[in-house]
């Protein structure tokens, strides 16, 4: 009896001192660290493979020459002439100076006989040195076949548009009528504004027929230059087949622009009517 009294005060000493039994509960599931992302590093960007089939790589815009794949690797110094003296006076080419120099230098050149050695400079890895081996055998007065091919290669193909528009510009004063088709194709195609609009110049001075109609669609060029150039080589070359067209740039955003088509428009017509668009077109429907 004292046996049983006693488990059962045990019993009731264990259950006020633990009190009720917690109820089972799942532990709350923690969420997987999400994966550490990597810093960005802007020395070096990530760019898809060159190889990849799905996104073929462009080619870079500037490359705006009328035909890239004609033109020649480019040479080195020591590729370009043997003559210590000559090789000075061609590198000196790259260096802006005065006249007085300018000329000093092109005497030198001329009396070494350098011509085959400029004709190599045309295809010099320095920009500036193929832009002025080209005026300087264009100042001393050379003609010939392998000279003229290479004019045309450079403003067809060169890879930089400031050398092709320095080349057009050589053609300006070369006027030959051999380099037309290619002027043709630099007025029309070329990327540079500069290499458009000195193709431009150079066709007015040439006044082959075969450039009107190039000529005429060039009034629309993007560049006001190029409109402007446009515009006056119609004149000086006494298109008149290009009034119509002339007559829309009445209308032209550029007042310069404007004003050459009317000048044109006045010596191409013979007739002073202002410079009112509408006056213009009435006289001279659109085709």
């Amino acid at each position: 009896m004292i046996r049983t009294f006693g488990t059962i005060i045990v019993v009731c000493a264990l259950s006020c001192a633990c009190g009720k039994a917690p109820e089972f509960k799942e532990p709350p599931q923690e969420k997987p660290p999400a994966p550490a992302q990597p810093e960005p590093v802007a020395e070096e960007p990530v760019s898809e493979p060159v190889d990849s089939p799905e996104e073929p790589i462009a080619e870079p815009e500037e490359a705006g020459a009328v035909a890239p794949d004609e033109h020649q690797g480019f040479l080195t110094m020591d590729e370009i002439t043997d003559n210590a003296e000559i090789r000075e006076l061609v590198e000196s080419m790259a260096i802006s100076g005065g006249e007085k120099q300018k000329r000093a230098n092109l005497k030198k050149l001329k009396s070494k006989g350098s011509y085959a050695a400029l004709m190599r400079a045309m295809r010099s890895e320095n920009a500036n040195i193929r832009i002025q081996a080209a005026r300087i055998l264009r100042r001393s007065g050379v003609k010939s076949k392998a000279f003229t091919k290479a004019l045309i290669g450079v403003v067809r193909s060169d890879p930089d548009k400031d050398v092709r528009g320095m080349i057009a510009e050589v053609l300006v004063y070369y006027d030959n009528r051999e380099t037309v088709p290619a002027l043709i194709d630099v007025l029309l195609h070329d990327g540079g504004d500069g290499a458009r609009t000195n193709a431009a110049r150079a066709l007015a001075a040439i006044k082959d027929g075969r450039s009107v109609t190039p000529l005429i669609n060039a009034l629309d060029d993007k560049d006001t230059w190029v409109r402007l150039r446009a515009a006056g080589a119609l004149k000086r070359m006494g298109a008149k087949r290009a009034v119509p067209a002339l007559v829309e740039r009445l209308n032209d955003p550029n007042k310069r622009v404007q004003e050459r088509a009317h000048q044109a428009l006045r010596a191409l017509t013979g007739r002073s009517m202002g410079p009112d668009y509408a006056t213009w077109r009435k006289a001279y429907p659109a085709r």
